[in-house]
């Protein structure tokens, strides 16, 4: 009888301790979950973007509520190569915002989560420019193609309202109780896009007629939007164009005599010199790309537009 008893309490003793040892497991585990979304909720709100006109364009809607991320990238954002860190930072952002138009090739081959991932040329996928161009280096990089898709669609203001509206639609989204400041502040950057297109387009109203080279392929969807005759060279504004690059040069003019050639950048003076002979102004109208060495995009733009109205007064 009492060795009944003993394994009767017994029993009972290991019961309770197995629903203690449970119980404990149970508080450890909903405690260490609750640490998680504590801490995913307590993150402080992030946008990552490609390149730099949409890092300015999201920033004008986001102000300084959210955060907006564009490392520092020395050369052509399109053609950037991304550490494992530089993609964790990414990784870990609210929102990723693509360029689209096969910009920023790295992205194919990066582990980003996909629902956190917006391409901004969703709203004109139709409107995108294809071409093809023969392989060339810029400077001393190695030698590639450009994408068979254009891709520098902010230089269309109109492509960039559209870009800009696919960016206000996705941070109302993901911030719905910021509308409002959202709705204020794209209003106004619609405004000084229409503005800037507006100006622009007189601006090369008086220069109709006129022949363009583009010093290289990025100016396609800035001469659909204005109706330029543009045909384009693979040159570097820093780099001494080699005699086949002349010879390439002549032979387009045989059937597209240009008068002014487009730069991304400011070209070597006895480039500029040499053009001038041929009858060729050299004008400088920077992408804007890559954060600019000072200014903003639209002070960039009203550079662009003081060097064309110049380019317009010797016409």
């Amino acid at each position: 009888m009492a060795l009944k008893s003993f394994n009767l309490l017994s029993s009972e003793i290991m019961s309770n301790f197995y629903k203690s040892l449970l119980f404990a497991a149970f508080t450890l585990f909903f405690s260490h979950c609750t640490k998680e979304l504590t801490t995913e909720s307590s993150d402080e709100p992030s946008i990552s973007v490609v390149n730099y006109p949409l890092a300015f364009f999201t920033q004008e809607i986001v102000g300084d509520s959210v955060d907006v991320y564009f490392p520092s990238i020395d050369g052509d954002p399109a053609f950037w190569q991304p550490s494992g860190q530089d993609i964790a930072k990414v990784q870990q952002s609210s929102l990723i915002l693509l360029n689209g138009a096969s910009y920023a090739k790295w992205v194919k081959n990066a582990s980003l989560p996909r629902p956190k991932l917006l391409s901004t040329d969703s709203n004109y996928r139709d409107r995108l420019i294809e071409e093809h161009t023969s392989a060339h280096s810029h400077g001393e990089g190695d030698d590639h193609s450009h994408s068979k898709i254009a891709i520098t669609t902010w230089l269309d203001p109109q492509l960039a309202k559209l870009q800009v509206t696919a960016i206000h639609e996705a941070v109302v989204l993901r911030w719905p109780e910021q509308q409002a400041a959202f709705d204020s502040n794209v209003k106004e950057l619609n405004q000084s896009l229409s503005e800037f297109d507006a100006t622009q387009e007189e601006v090369f109203e008086r220069l109709k007629g006129t022949l363009f080279v583009g010093s290289h392929p990025v100016f396609q969807y800035l001469a659909r939007r204005y109706q330029l005759q543009l045909e384009s060279v693979h040159w570097e504004p820093d780099v001494l164009p080699t005699p086949e690059m002349w010879t390439e040069l002549e032979e387009l003019l045989q059937h597209h005599p240009a008068q002014v050639m487009l730069w991304e950048g400011e070209p070597l003076p006895e480039v500029v010199s040499s053009l001038e002979k041929m009858g060729i102004q050299s004008c400088v109208y920077r992408p804007c790309g890559n954060r600019p060495m000072r200014g903003d995009f639209f002070s960039v733009m009203g550079e662009n537009l003081k060097n064309l109205q110049e380019v317009t007064m010797d016409q």
